[in-house]
């Protein structure tokens, strides 16, 4: 087998290392990354860790990357491998980049809040998952009844009063509507968002939330779906740039997504001049000129 190791990087005293190395299996990409600290005043660094293999192309095409971790990982001067990853799934060329965001706070400071997002679902987890899916598609023994304009959901009770307060209320409470008659009207979202929210409440994952992502963090707000608000806002961190920063900011700020917020803030202090200049800067000051000053204050 064969390694490559990245250059030393990092922030506060503390630098950090990745390592890729290939299994040595003959026709096989399958390759593993590790990653270690080169600190001398930790022996363990706490860090919410966000890896992906990135090929050249389309960066939105989902083709083109590979999700490696999004968690909260223990870095030690050790090298920790993480899952191993098959390199064939990325199709667009030979040619790949690995990206490493690392968020963690230095000795004496509070621990990153947000809490661990796993996008690798481990295979046994996967059939569990796609059981669960094929329940909630067949509609087999199903006790409820999600009604979205014209179009209609069925789904089983003991799904959504596991995942959210909201529904175990809803349901066990008989002098609720729902309770006894077993159909959840929502006025005020739409099907595709709806389907997402349960894909996620069934499944513990989902891949529809790309164009609809603010519509299902509206319902995982308003229906007290912890995890299913974090997923979306590990989603929306993932796609901070210049000219979105505004918007995903003023999204962090509608639905009190703290981790979010930071997110940004973070983003900002990193490329204060192209979006302190940027349009969408200049409209954020107009329209909301108290979470551009927010932004401003956490970024420093």
């Amino acid at each position: 087998s064969s390694s490559t190791r990245s250059s030393k990087f990092g922030t506060a005293g503390v630098d950090f290392e990745v390592s890729i190395y290939d299994t040595g299996l003959s026709n096989s990409k399958q390759s593993v990354i590790g990653i270690h600290h080169c600190s001398c005043s930790y022996s363990v660094v706490r860090a919410i860790c966000n890896i992906f293999v990135l090929g050249c192309g389309n960066p939105d095409n989902g083709a083109n990357r590979l999700s490696v971790v999004h968690a909260k990982v223990d870095i030690s001067r050790e090298i920790r491998e993480l899952d191993p990853i098959d390199l064939n799934k990325i199709h667009s060329s030979p040619h790949f980049t690995v990206y490493v965001e690392i968020e963690f706070c230095p000795q004496g400071c509070a621990e990153p809040e947000c809490e661990p997002i796993f996008f690798s679902i481990p295979e046994d987890s996967k059939c569990v998952a796609r059981s669960n899916l094929h329940m909630l598609d067949s509609a087999n023994f199903t006790d409820c009844l999600f009604k979205i304009g014209e179009d209609e959901i069925k789904a089983h009770r003991c799904f959504l009063s596991q995942h959210s307060e909201v529904f175990r209320t809803m349901f066990s409470q008989q002098s609720m509507v729902e309770a006894e008659n077993g159909i959840v009207e929502i006025k005020d979202s739409d099907y595709p968002s709806v389907r997402a929210m349960l894909e996620f409440m069934y499944c513990g994952s989902t891949s529809s939330i790309e164009k609809n992502v603010e519509g299902v963090l509206a319902l995982a707000e308003k229906y007290a779906i912890k995890p299913l608000k974090e997923f979306c806002g590990s989603y929306l961190a993932l796609k901070i740039n210049t000219t979105t920063i505004a918007k995903i900011a003023a999204i962090a700020e509608m639905y009190s997504s703290t981790p979010l917020i930071k997110r940004c803030a973070r983003y900002l202090a990193e490329n204060r001049i192209s979006v302190l200049r940027s349009k969408e800067w200049e409209d954020l000051k107009k329209q909301n000129p108290e979470l551009a000053i927010r932004l401003l204050e956490l970024s420093f």
